[in-house]
């Protein structure tokens, strides 16, 4: 039944990358635009910002994808969770203490993790 938390890994990189794009990057605009930043600058943060958005979804599907394969017995898609996951653990840490430990980049720690449990602890075949 571990393949439940890969499920659940992907569907939240799914929503958050939802989210990142819709709801984090209106505000990060508005807060660049009122500083008074030139727009060729804000637009090229939003290509940088959009590519991550990409990104997280693409990872979303991937563990999605895995996830679905686990149901099935087929443990061949838990290398590519074992990439992502740490992925997420390692940026996530890695931001949180460089951005003076804002609890946002915690939301990546804890997706690494929900995806590299059963990623990194898988230890028999009939625990699919």
């Amino acid at each position: 039944m571990r393949f439940v938390l890969v499920l659940c890994a992907g569907t939240f990189m799914l929503l958050s990358a939802v989210a990142h794009a819709f709801i984090g990057w209106p505000s990060v605009r508005e807060a660049l635009q009122a500083a008074g930043n030139p727009e060729e600058l804000v637009s090229g943060l939003a290509a940088g910002w959009f590519f991550g958005t990409a990104s997280m979804a693409t990872f979303g599907a991937i563990v999605l994808s895995a996830g679905r394969r686990l149901r099935r017995g087929d443990r061949s898609a838990l290398g590519s969770v074992r990439w992502i996951a740490t992925c997420y653990l390692v940026f996530g840490l890695a931001a949180y203490v460089l951005r003076g430990f804002a609890p946002h980049f915690l939301l990546f720690v804890g997706t690494g993790v929900l995806a590299g449990i059963p990623a990194f602890v898988w230890r028999r075949r009939d625990e699919v």
